[in-house]
This record gives C-alpha cells, sequence and structure tokens, in this order.
C-alpha cells in the first residue's frame, strides 16, 4: 500500500515543550462586519487562540499583531508562515497560520481540505523542518438555517470528528498511487497537540484504518486500464482475507456457472470471456458476536468501452475508475476487519467483468434473463453497471441481510444532478437516512434524491418477452430509474440503498477520491449491536 502509515503520536504540552520543528496551528477566520461598505466597521481580526496565545508568550513571538500587519485574517486554506531566528533556544523553526474560514461555515470536508493544503506546504521543506506538530481545533458548533423552518439548526462537531478529519488530510497529502515515480514520503513526526489526549488517542486506531481502507481503495481505481483486471479485484480481496482471520472469501471464475446462475452479469461479460473473464466475488467478516447482517454490492466492471454502443473518445477517458464502486467496498471491508466490531456480519459482493467488445458482445433489442426471473429488454449496452448489479443484489438476498447498500459509477444523470457529489437512493427512508448519517460523519459530500413509483414504471419493457427495459424512456430522471432498476433485483420488503458515486468517485484532475468508504464504514459502525 503506497500511502505509508505514519506513526501519530498526541500530547497536551504547549508546542515550545514537544520535539518537533515545525507547528501547524490551524486557527478560526476572522468574522466580517455587519456592515462591510462603511468606513467606521472594524477591520476583520484574527481570534484568540489558546494554542497561539501559548506559541507567543512561550517563543515571545507577537503572532497577532504580526498577523494583523500581513493582514492575515484565518481564510479558509490560506496560510501565514513564521521563520524562526536561528538564535532561539527551542527547537521550533517554523509555525505555520492555517485558516479555516468563520466557525459556522466550516464542514468536516473543509477541515481535512484545509490541513491537507497546510501540510501539502510542509512536506516541500527540509527534512528537518519535517517534525510536525499539528495542533487540533476545538469541538465547535455550526449554525445554519433551513428551507423548512425558520429556526436555526445546530450541528455539534466533536473531538472524535476532528480527529478523523485532521488524520484524512494527513493520508491524503502523503498517499501516491502505485505506479508514481516517486514513492510516498511519510514526515519524520508527527503530533497531535490537543487538551482531549485520551478521546483523540482512542479515535486514532479507527482513524488510522479507515485511512488505509480508503488507500487501498484509490490504488485500485488509480491502477492503469491496461493493468487492471478482473484478476486484480480477486488479489486485493484475497489480500484482506489473507490478512484477516475474521474474513472467508469465495471466488467463482466458472464461467458456465456465471452463465447460468447470473444471466444478465454474464451478458456484460460475454465481449471479454476470452480475455478477461468474469468473477463472482464473495467476502464475509464475522465478529466476534454478530447481531447485525449487512450486504455491501459494489459495480465492479473493470473498464467499460461502452459496448457496441460505443463510447465517445472523452466520454470513455477515465472509465479505469468503472470499478469504483467495487473497490469502495473492498475498502469499506478491510476497515471493518481492522476495526473489528464484534456486532457486525458484512458480505461484500462484487460481480467483476470488462464491459468490451467482440463478436459475442452483447447487442440492444437483446431479450436476457435475471438471478431474480425478470426478463430485461437490453436498450442501450453502455446501461451495463445495472445490468450486473440486478444479478448481485439477488444473489446477496439470498444470505438474508437487514439491508443492501450498493455503491456504483452508475450513470452520467447522477453526477448532472448532483455535480461531485454522492447521490443517496433508497426504497426506504429509514435506512437510507443512517447511511446519509453516516456520510455526514465521514465529511463526505452527499445528496439524497427521491425514487418514485413512476421512476419503476418508466424502466417497464413494451416488448412481449421483456419485463424491464435498461434504460428509462425519455432524456430525465436516468439516476432514479437506474437505481429502480436495480432495486428490481432485491426480495420484496429488503431495504435497499443505493449511492451512485459517478460525479464523486474522481477528482477534476481525474485521482481517485474513495469517497463512500467513509460513509460505509461510519454507517455501520453505528449500527447497534440489537436492532
Amino acid at each position: 500500500m503506497p500511502a505509508v502509515t505514519p506513526q501519530i503520536l498526541v500530547s497536551d504540552k504547549c508546542p515550545t515543550n514537544v520535539d518537533v520543528t515545525t507547528v501547524l496551528v490551524p486557527v478560526w477566520g476572522a468574522e466580517a462586519p455587519a456592515d462591510k461598505k462603511s468606513e467606521d466597521a472594524p477591520k476583520p481580526a484574527l481570534p484568540e487562540s489558546k494554542a497561539l496565545s501559548c506559541m507567543a508568550e512561550g517563543m515571545g513571538l507577537p503572532i497577532y499583531a504580526i498577523a494583523a500587519e500581513e493582514k492575515f485574517t484565518g481564510t479558509l486554506a490560506k496560510t501565514l508562515v513564521f521563520r524562526m531566528p536561528e538564535s532561539t533556544d527551542h527547537k521550533i523553526k517554523r509555525v505555520v497560520l492555517l485558516g479555516l474560514g468563520e466557525a459556522k461555515k466550516l464542514t468536516l470536508g473543509k477541515l481535512t481540505m484545509a490541513i491537507a493544503s497546510g501540510l501539502k506546504a510542509i512536506q516541500g521543506w527540509d527534512e528537518d523542518l519535517q517534525k510536525v506538530g499539528i495542533s487540533l481545533p476545538k469541538p465547535y458548533e455550526l449554525f445554519g438555517g433551513s428551507l423548512h423552518t425558520a429556526e436555526p439548526l445546530k450541528t455539534s462537531i466533536t473531538t472524535e470528528e476532528i480527529t478523523l478529519a485532521v488524520t484524512r488530510g494527513v493520508f491524503a497529502v502523503t498517499y501516491k498511487a502505485l505506479e508514481a515515480k516517486k514513492p510516498a514520503k511519510p514526515f519524520a513526526k508527527l503530533v497531535y497537540l490537543t487538551p482531549e489526549v485520551a478521546t483523540v488517542e482512542q479515535t486514532l486506531p479507527l482513524a488510522i484504518a479507515l485511512n488505509e481502507g480508503r488507500s487501498l481503495t484509490k490504488d485500485l481505481v488509480n491502477m492503469p486500464a491496461n493493468t487492471k483486471t478482473t484478476q486484480s479485484l480477486v488479489d486485493a480481496a484475497k489480500s484482506i482475507a489473507d490478512e484477516f482471520a475474521s474474513v472467508d472469501i469465495t471466488v467463482v471464475d466458472d464461467v458456465a456457472w456465471i452463465e447460468k446462475e447470473m444471466p444478465c452479469f454474464y451478458q456484460v461479460a460475454r465481449g471479454s470471456v476470452a480475455t478477461d473473464p468474469p468473477k463472482w466475488i464473495h467476502l464475509v467478516y464475522k465478529g466476534a458476536n454478530p447481531t447485525r447482517k449487512i450486504a455491501l454490492v459494489g459495480k465492479s466492471v473493470i473498464f467499460d468501452t461502452g459496448g457496441y454502443q460505443v463510447k465517445p473518445g472523452d466520454s470513455m477517458v477515465t472509465m479505469k475508475g468503472d470499478m469504483a464502486g467495487g473497490a469502495s467496498v473492498l475498502g469499506t471491508l478491510r476497515t471493518i476487519a481492522k476495526v473489528a466490531p464484534a456486532h457486525l456480519e458484512l458480505h461484500v459482493f462484487l460481480a467483476a467483468t470488462p464491459n468490451k467488445i467482440d463478436s459475442d458482445a452483447m447487442v440492444p433489442d437483446s431479450i436476457v434473463n435475471t438471478t431474480c426471473g425478470k426478463t430485461v429488454e437490453i436498450r442501450h449496452t453502455d446501461a451495463e453497471g445495472r445490468l450486473t448489479l440486478i444479478d448481485a443484489v439477488t444473489l446477496a438476498c439470498k444470505q438474508e441481510p437487514e439491508a443492501i447498500v450498493t455503491v456504483a459509477t452508475l450513470t452520467g444523470a447522477a453526477m448532472m444532478a448532483v455535480g461531485r457529489t454522492i447521490a443517496l437512493m433508497s426504497n426506504c427512508p429509514v435506512w437510507g437516512d443512517l447511511v446519509h448519517a453516516g456520510a455526514v460523519v465521514a465529511g463526505e459530500p452527499v445528496q439524497a434524491l427521491t425514487v418514485t413509483p413512476e421512476d419503476f414504471e418508466n424502466i417497464q419493457s413494451k416488448a412481449e418477452g421483456a419485463d424491464l427495459r435498461n434504460t428509462n424512456k425519455g432524456r430525465t430522471r436516468g439516476a432514479q430509474t437506474a437505481a429502480a432498476f436495480v432495486m428490481e433485483g432485491a426480495d420484496e420488503g429488503v431495504p435497499l440503498v443505493h449511492l451512485d458515486i459517478a460525479g464523486a468517485d474522481m477528482t477534476d484532475d481525474e485521482k481517485a477520491t474513495a469517497y463512500s468508504v467513509g460513509s460505509l464504514v461510519h454507517f455501520l459502525l453505528a449500527l447497534p449491536a440489537q436492532k
């Protein structure tokens, strides 16, 4: 795994009494005056901080005065660097003020981004500046309005959540893809500076395990298309099973079995049977005393050409990441296995195949079977992910889980609807809310979309030999109708939450985000032991 896991220490001492050479101090931004246009309005000033005041006194440094002179007001992700003279009798050589913006506007995602921004600057400095102390922000409260009520909404951000967000920022900076020309380079030393030592130390094992899971997901998504195969996912799955005795794995690579038992999945695989045959991967984590059973299903299309209705060139770029759903559930499983919650039994499923073209590849106007017995009219060969998922969901139901969560880069329509955000849809609002809450704690952007009865009607086929069609009628609600198609594979009464990460799986510069891993982990860990 290229992201080298750092050793993170925790201290409640003043930074001047800790063995570090650089101190990163996140500070709240100054609030703008109510009347910005008035000449008499007071100029924004940097709010006082206990960590800053401690350092200013211990180092004899007029931090607040210098910040005012430099017009540093704590704008989000902006930095101000203090270089200490060589004559000082303490080890600190650099103090970096890192702006967090106004407290009422700071989200966990923005906190992670700010920490990563500050650390990225430090990472480029000489090695003797690589021993870094990070002053953790205090717990705080967010206030915001609501579209539905005039009452203010208050959300408390806890020490645990701050620890998770800051650690995520650390890993975001130190992560390097497997193919990177320069290997990952960890900081020589990292010390979290906080009065809440016990709480932070208790949270760190989860924070590190979660980011190792994210790193695994990124590794798989970032892998180049010419080296990534269905076996790549098998190897990653087996490595988890080898590492943790609590994880069992079953891999079916018998193409005849897949054709018979998962006929819709097989249709997608037909074009690559000769070169990269399909794999059906099932992993099971069992805690010491499992009382809750959940299934995760990740879309695992290794590369998506679009099939015979081939994608335009620009749209085919980044299709190496069409297996991000499968990579995400593997990253989630590894995190859960390392944290080892006693009450959880977790089933993870991946139907892995490319969507490529040869003389046997599926063609439009076909009518094919599914594992659940419904027949499907193939209207478009580039609506292939849902064909793999409908069969996978049906087989997941055979394990009798309380709920199923599917994760997929399923539709461009999801990105058009919610941008670089996870689109969450569900056939059961209660379970949808639980997963949504996990995303909020993880600091991952999420937006709920509603699947309506009309969406299910929209995917009913008019062909006499088919029950469903694999595209919607018309050009609207593409994300919701795709989710409805996947839900058709579930047994009646089984809650299914669908995460469409088509807009969230990669950044604008085409790097994997591992979004949904944090959402799933926090959702699973928040389930109480008893129903």
